[in-house]
């Protein structure tokens, strides 16, 4: 197997900045570019430090971050990650959504890589619209991470109806 030598990064790139909602806590991405608007970098602004979610975004930016400067092609990243779907699903304006982290970082790096900054992304899978998430009206619907499955809150507790799995 032969190893391929990260790029050198730039003193001084190019960068743009994005603020997403996930429930009830913002994300704040960075995407830095090379002078000719290729992505190189990912970084990542989320609550404070200290706490393992935390630890997981700055280590997956960084997974980003060293796979662009590997020449990885930046839509196979966004393959990988577009799509996966966390415990908070949060509904935006226009009718896209936010599955999870990973979820926004690959529709952030698409809209950097299709130059369509300012403009929605769709919510698309492999060409494929995403129907499967419960469209009720909400801001945000927790879904229950066994079986995706809407979950309600019964008795304090969030439980899911169609598998049994509760929080408490």
């Amino acid at each position: 197997m032969t190893y391929t030598m990260l790029m050198r990064r730039p003193r001084d790139i190019t960068a743009s900045t994005f603020i997403e909602r996930l429930g009830k806590d913002n994300i704040h991405l960075v995407v830095g570019t090379d002078e000719d608007g290729n992505p190189i970098e990912v970084l990542a602004y989320y609550k404070k430090n200290g706490s393992d979610e935390v630890a997981m975004v700055e280590g997956l930016t960084r997974m980003i971050s060293t796979s662009l400067q590997a020449g990885v092609d930046p839509l196979h990243i966004i393959r990988q990650l577009k799509g996966i779907r966390g415990e908070t699903v949060t509904l935006k304006e226009g009718g896209d959504t936010n599955l999870s982290i990973p979820d926004i970082m690959a529709k952030v790096l698409e809209k950097v890589v299709r130059g369509s900054v300012g403009k929605p992304v769709s919510p698309v899978l492999d060409n494929k619209p995403v129907t499967n998430v419960p469209m009720i009206g909400l801001k945000t619907v927790p879904l229950c991470p066994d079986c995706s499955s809407e979950v309600i809150f019964q008795e304090g507790c969030q439980k899911c109806m169609v598998c049994g799995w509760s929080k408490c």
